[in-house]
């Protein structure tokens, strides 16, 4: 097994390595790209070392101070509980947004080789232990033990330690039985689409009800305190729990670290039996699904889609034929995806909920509160949205379409013909979800002048003019193999040109935001509001057509380089 171990290891290894160095078809450029690829995540886990040292401090001072009695250890372990229960949802969140589906073609490559499957299951489970969150809650959890032995509590500080590496194995199992599950449930295209965009869509109206709810929480942690301070709430919501939760890992932390110290050392080594054999089935239960797994891999048989390819022959305004073909393409290939099915469904009533959100606010928050009773605002912040969820094909309009790419090059098309059928595309997407962020921002807010509605518009408008040939510059400078219909790490752009792309489409709907605040506030006019954003509308158009042109050159200077990596060679 240690062999194996050894092998598989050397293998990642040289995967890294191979991935830095690209092959002799790239040219300079496209090598830069794919290290600059691999650089910004190891960038972003550097900068995770922060955080890592943030939660070892306030795990160690919350161990001391619980240990020399200075704070009390219901609120304490209170803290510990909460803090360990939002951070296995991350755990599922996380296995089920990044699980192995989007290394899922690779990985059957491994079982052409010499290796037992309990020791792939066993490398799947053991690379859960170098996740960055799970190293942060580590460093937490180890810190938290280090303070009760400092703090002259050292049977706490043994049996907190104990619970550390404990938590540290069902978090690690729990996160590889839940990508195990995701990758399995995903292998069906349509039911493996439909549970990620339910999926999504409740995770991002769940993380809003407890802002929903925080002024009804505040009010009756200002009662408790009142009537007998925050002990008697804590108490009230322990008696309040489910019996069902007694089982979470979290509430066996706080248990079993409760009846350390109060000497309770039997009961406390039948909390940390108890999580012993939580880890022990949730490894047992991964390693059922991932052998589950593997047989679906070893008797899937490639499918080939039968049928003559259609050409769509399209005319639209301003557009060539070939242009209204790729456009309609374009569009097509968006809807048909989870990411482009979430661009145009959630922006819209996620920023209406907030602006529900905003008006629940006390008075010291005003200025939020305001913002959700403007509803132009509330509809220049969905327009936001709504190019900040386009970035998975608006900053990879080529590398998204992998094999179809192929043939898109061989149409009887120029590169400007292609570029403009791409952004027409794209505006399409956009459009409809911005149609749909309109009406929900008229349900929640319909108030304001309609000039500044229309300004608004117009300034949205303006950006997407002025983003269009950055978008076929990004992606056709840094283009990456991407599935769409993956939610994970598979369906992302370039890290560098997502990254752009995120902080030009806040700064080119900085002059619209400005002007209709403006307007609104100072100069109190709305009619001059659409008068400016209509200029500076006629300006982005008049800016577009040349930059498009020089974008378009762009394309046709590394066609070769694009089709190679949308083929994922």
């Amino acid at each position: 097994m240690m062999r194996s171990l050894r092998a598989l290891a050397w293998l990642r290894w040289r995967l890294l390595r191979n991935s830095l160095a690209g092959g002799r078809r790239r040219d300079s450029f496209e090598q830069f790209s794919r290290a600059v690829a691999v650089l910004v995540p190891i960038a972003l886990a550097a900068l995770s070392v922060g955080s890592i040292v943030g939660m070892g401090v306030l795990g160690f001072l919350g161990g001391r101070a619980i240990a020399t009695g200075d704070f009390s250890d219901l609120r304490g372990l209170f803290v510990a509980r909460l803090i360990l229960l939002v951070w296995t949802g991350l755990v599922v969140i996380f296995a089920i947004t990044s699980p192995t589906q989007s290394a899922l073609a690779r990985y059957t490559r491994l079982l052409l080789l010499p290796i037992e499957r309990q020791v792939l299951h066993l490398v799947e489970v053991l690379s859960h232990l170098i996740d960055p969150w799970l190293v942060v809650i580590l460093a937490g959890m180890g810190s938290f033990a280090i303070g009760f032995l400092t703090g002259g509590r050292v049977g706490v500080g043994v049996f907190a330690a104990a619970l550390a590496l404990l938590m540290l194995a069902v978090l690690a199992t729990f996160g590889a039985l839940v990508g195990f599950l995701a990758t399995w449930l995903l292998r069906s295209r349509r039911r493996g689409e439909l549970f990620t965009l339910l999926f999504v869509l409740g995770i991002s109206l769940v993380g809003l009800v407890p802002a929903y709810f925080s002024t009804d929480l505040e009010r009756r942690e200002q009662e408790a305190r009142r009537g007998g301070g925050t002990s008697s709430l804590i108490d009230e919501l322990d008696r309040n729990l489910p019996r069902w939760s007694a089982i979470l890992p979290s509430e066996i932390y706080g248990q079993v670290i409760r009846r350390s110290i109060a000497a309770d050392w039997t009961g406390a080594g039948i909390g940390l039996a108890a999580l012993a054999v939580e880890a022990g089935v949730l490894f047992t239960a991964s390693s059922l699904v991932h052998r589950r797994l593997l047989n679906s891999l070893e008797g899937e048989r490639g499918r080939r889609r039968r049928g003559d390819l259609e050409i769509a022959k399209m005319n639209a305004p301003f557009l060539t034929p070939a242009s209204a073909a790729v456009a309609w393409a374009t569009f097509r290939t968006a809807l048909r995806s989870v990411r482009g099915r979430l661009a145009v469904i959630l922006p819209g009533p996620m920023v209406a909920t907030l602006s529900l959100v905003f008006r629940r606010l006390e008075q010291e928050e005003r200025w939020l509160r305001a913002a959700g009773d403007y509803g132009y605002l509330v509809f220049g912040a969905a327009i936001v949205f709504c190019m900040l969820s386009a970035q998975p094909f608006a900053m990879n309009l080529f590398g998204s379409d992998r094999s179809g790419l192929t043939l898109q090059f061989l149409m009887p098309a120029s590169d400007r013909e292609l570029a403009w059928g791409k952004v027409a595309g794209l505006a399409g997407v956009l459009g409809l979800a911005v149609a749909i962020s309109l009406a929900a921002a008229l349900a929640v807010a319909p108030t304001g002048s309609p000039f500044l509605w229309a300004a608004v518009l117009a300034g949205g408008i303006a950006a997407f003019l002025v983003m269009s040939p950055i978008s076929i510059w990004l992606s056709a400078l840094l283009p990456v193999a991407a599935d769409l219909s993956k939610s994970g790490s598979g369906g992302n752009p370039h890290p560098l040109a997502g990254l752009a792309g995120t902080l030009l489409a806040m700064v080119v709907m900085a002059p619209t935001a400005l002007v209709t605040l403006a307007a609104e506030f100072w100069w109190q006019a709305p009619a001059v509001a659409l008068l400016v954003t209509g200029i500076w509308l006629l300006v982005a158009a008049a800016l577009a057509v040349p930059l498009m042109r020089l974008a378009a050159r762009t394309l046709g200077a590394r066609r070769e380089n694009i089709a190679l990596v949308a083929q994922g060679r």
